[in-house]
C-alpha cells in the first residue's frame, strides 16, 4: 500500500521532503525535485539550461522516438518560441515539461492539462506539485473562505462528481495551471500560448476534416501500440466507438474492457452494447467489477492522495480498477474528444454575447457559489478576442475548465490504480475537430465523427450509439407533457 501513496505524482520545492526519500529525487539548482517511482522522469542538461519531462509523450509523426528522444529534439527548438510551440502542439501524452534556466522555471503541460500542475510561492521560493496535498509536506496549507462555502454548498452535497472551473484551488496562495497556458516563475504568472491572437482557425468540410482526423488517429494508435500494452475502455457511447474504429490494425493485441460501477448491470447499454459489438468482431469483452465495497486501507490512502478527492464515488471505482485492471497495461480512453463534439452547445444556446451567468448556468448548483462570477468574468474577457478567429467560447470553456478540471481531477485520483492514454489530448487533432462547422459535430448531428468511423472500421457501428432505454423514453415523454402544461419547473423546485 505504501507504493500507492501519491502514486505517479511529483513535488518541486526549495526544501527536501523527508517523507519522499524513497522517490526519485534530483537537485536542480536550489530546488529539489521529488518524483514517484511510477512516474517516468527524463531530463537533458545543456549549459545553464535543464529540460525536465515528467510522464510521457509521443509524436504521431515520429513513432520511433522515445520520451528522451523527443525531449532532446525539443531542447534544440526551445530558443525559437514559434517553432517550439508548433512542435509541442503536435505531441500527445500526459506530461509536464519544465524548462529551467539558472533558477527560473517555465512549466508546460499536455494540451488538456491532464497531468496537473499546481504552484505556490512563499518566502522560501517556488513550489510546484501535481496537487496541493504535497505542499503540506513542506509548509502549512490554509483553506480559504471559498473552500468553506464550496463544501457547505448543496451542490457538493448533491453532486457525486462535483467540480469547479480550472484554476480555483480553494487554498490560499495556491494556483493551478490551466490548459493552453505555461507558468513563468520569473513573473509568477500564467501566459497563454494557444490559441494565439493572430491564429485564425482553419476551416474544413466534414469530409476533409474526417480524413485529416482519421490520418492522425491511425498514426497515433500505431505509435501508442509501439509504446504501450493497451487496454481500451468501452461503453455504448460515441467516444469509445471512435477509438475502437482506430484500433482495427492492432485490435488483436488489445485488452477490451468495461467498468461495471454504480447502478450498471450486465444488461445496461454501457455493458451490453460493447459485448455485442466486440463478440461480433471476434474479440473478448472483459467486465471489471467496481461495485464491491473497497477496503478501508485503500480508501484512506485514496482520500489522502489528492485534495478534494471524490471518495464515495470515484474512490470505490478506483478500488475496482486497482483489483481488476491488468497491471502491465495502459488504459486507452476517449476523453478530450468532447471538445470537438460541442458538448456544451445544447446547454448554452447563444443569443448575443456570452455572459458569466450563462456559463455558470451550465452546471446545476453553480449559481449558489458566490465566487464564480468574478473568476469567469476575467476568463471571458481574456478569451473574447478568439471569437473573431473562428473559435467558439463554449469549446474553449469545455477544454480549459471542464476537461482541465473535472477530467484532470478524475485522472489524478485514478493515478493510484492505472496510467491513462488519451489520443485526443493533442492540439493538432483538436484543431482538426474545431475546423469543421459545429452543425456536423454536435449531439443533434454527429455525422463528422461517424464519417471518420466509417473510414476506419465501419463494422463497429453495427449497434446503435447510446440507445435510449424504454425507461428513459417514458421519462422524456412525461417531462415533455409536464413542460407543455407549465408544471415541470414547479415540480422540480419542490423536489
Amino acid at each position: 500500500m505504501d507504493n500507492l501513496k501519491f502514486r505517479r505524482q511529483f513535488l518541486l520545492s526549495p526544501k527536501p521532503a523527508e517523507e519522499l526519500t524513497n522517490w526519485q529525487v534530483r537537485k536542480f539548482g536550489n530546488s529539489y525535485l521529488h518524483v514517484h517511482p511510477d512516474l517516468e522522469l527524463n531530463y537533458v542538461e545543456s549549459g545553464n539550461k535543464t529540460l525536465i519531462l515528467l510522464g510521457y509523450w509521443l509524436s504521431p509523426h515520429f513513432c520511433e522516438k522515445t520520451n528522451k528522444d523527443l525531449l532532446e529534439e525539443i531542447t534544440k527548438l526551445e530558443t525559437n518560441e514559434k517553432v517550439f510551440i508548433e512542435f509541442l502542439n503536435k505531441l500527445v501524452g500526459r506530461f509536464v515539461l519544465m524548462i529551467k534556466i539558472n533558477d527560473t522555471f517555465k512549466v508546460f503541460h499536455d494540451a488538456c492539462g491532464l497531468r496537473t500542475v499546481y504552484y505556490s510561492v512563499n518566502n522560501d521560493g517556488l513550489h510546484l506539485a501535481s496537487q496541493p496535498e504535497l505542499f503540506k509536506l513542506i509548509f502549512t496549507l490554509e483553506g480559504n473562505k471559498e473552500r468553506e462555502e464550496y463544501f457547505n454548498s448543496d451542490y457538493v452535497k448533491k453532486t457525486k462528481e462535483h467540480w469547479l472551473p480550472c484554476g480555483i484551488t480553494l487554498f490560499n496562495s495556491v494556483s493551478q495551471l490551466l490548459p493552453n497556458f505555461y507558468y513563468n516563475s520569473n513573473s509568477n504568472n500564467q501566459i497563454r500560448y494557444w490559441p494565439t491572437p493572430n491564429q485564425q482557425i482553419k476551416t474544413r468540410t466534414p469530409e476533409d476534416g474526417a480524413k485529416a482526423m482519421v490520418d492522425l488517429m491511425d498514426k497515433t494508435m500505431k505509435c501508442a501500440n509501439v509504446r504501450f500494452d493497451i487496454a481500451l475502455a468501452m461503453t455504448a457511447g460515441l467516444d469509445s466507438r471512435l477509438l475502437l474504429s482506430a484500433t482495427k490494425k492492432i485490435a488483436k493485441e488489445i485488452f477490451f474492457y468495461t467498468l461495471k460501477y454504480r447502478d450498471l448491470t450486465i444488461n445496461s447499454a454501457d455493458i451490453r452494447i460493447p459485448r455485442i459489438v466486440l463478440t461480433r468482431l471476434g474479440f473478448k469483452h472483459n467486465v471489471i467489477d467496481c461495485t464491491e465495497k473497497a477496503e478501508n486501507k485503500f480508501l484512506e490512502r485514496y482520500q489522502n492522495n489528492t485534495s478534494n478527492s471524490h471518495l464515495d464515488d470515484w474512490g470505490t471505482i478506483a478500488s475496482g480498477i486497482h483489483k481488476g485492471f491488468p497491471k502491465n497495461r495502459v488504459a486507452l480512453r476517449g476523453n478530450c474528444v468532447e471538445i470537438g463534439r460541442s458538448a456544451y452547445f445544447q446547454k448554452l444556446i447563444l443569443n448575443g454575447d456570452i455572459t458569466p451567468d450563462q456559463l455558470i448556468g451550465i452546471v446545476p448548483g453553480w449559481r449558489d457559489l458566490s465566487f464564480l462570477n468574478e473568476y469567469l468574468s476575467k476568463w471571458l474577457k481574456e478569451v473574447k478576442q478568439f471569437e473573431k478567429l473562428g473559435y467558439d467560447i463554449r469549446d474553449l470553456f469545455y477544454m480549459e475548465h471542464r476537461v482541465g478540471s473535472w477530467q484532470a481531477q478524475s485522472q489524478l485520483e485514478w493515478d493510484i490504480a492505472q496510467e491513462i492514454f488519451i489520443p485526443f489530448n493533442n492540439r493538432e487533432i483538436i484543431e482538426v475537430m474545431l475546423s469543421v462547422d459545429s452543425q456536423y459535430r454536435n449531439k443533434q448531428n454527429y455525422s463528422f465523427f461517424t464519417e471518420a468511423i466509417n473510414l476506419l472500421w465501419p463494422e463497429v457501428l453495427s449497434e446503435p450509439i447510446n440507445p435510449i432505454s424504454t425507461k428513459d423514453k417514458l421519462r422524456g415523454f412525461i417531462k415533455s407533457i409536464l413542460t407543455s402544461l407549465g408544471l415541470f419547473k414547479m415540480i422540480k423546485k419542490l423536489m
